[in-house]
């Protein structure tokens, strides 16, 4: 089964070095259901920050990105991420669109 963006061999056959696993509102039941432990899923709406150690803040940020397999559209949500720490910054749009949302996640100076 292919999974594109989300790819059941591949995760599979990274599981053993996968640490902490960071997604939007309704995909953690995939890795869940692939016998990832609960302890190790976070799920995260938009406009959420998870601080899982003292260095490091992740923003969950907007997409533009539609989900769904098959029949069933949209019942996750995609995100984007800034990850920062005391001495940098990093957003990753992953595999957003372009849009409108991208003017509130980086302010045009």
């Amino acid at each position: 089964m292919n999974w594109d963006h989300l790819d059941h061999p591949t995760l599979m056959a990274m599981k053993g070095r996968i640490g902490d696993v960071i997604v939007g509102l309704g995909v953690g039941e995939h890795f869940r259901s692939w016998g990832f432990p609960e302890d190790q899923i976070y799920e995260a709406d938009w406009d959420t920050t998870l601080n899982l150690d003292e260095t490091l803040a992740i923003h969950i940020l907007p997409a533009r990105h539609y989900s769904g397999r098959w029949l069933e559209k949209n019942q996750s949500l995609w995100v984007s991420f800034a990850l920062e720490t005391a001495d940098w910054k990093i957003f990753f749009s992953g595999d957003s669109g372009y849009g409108e949302h991208f003017k509130a996640i980086i302010p045009a100076h």
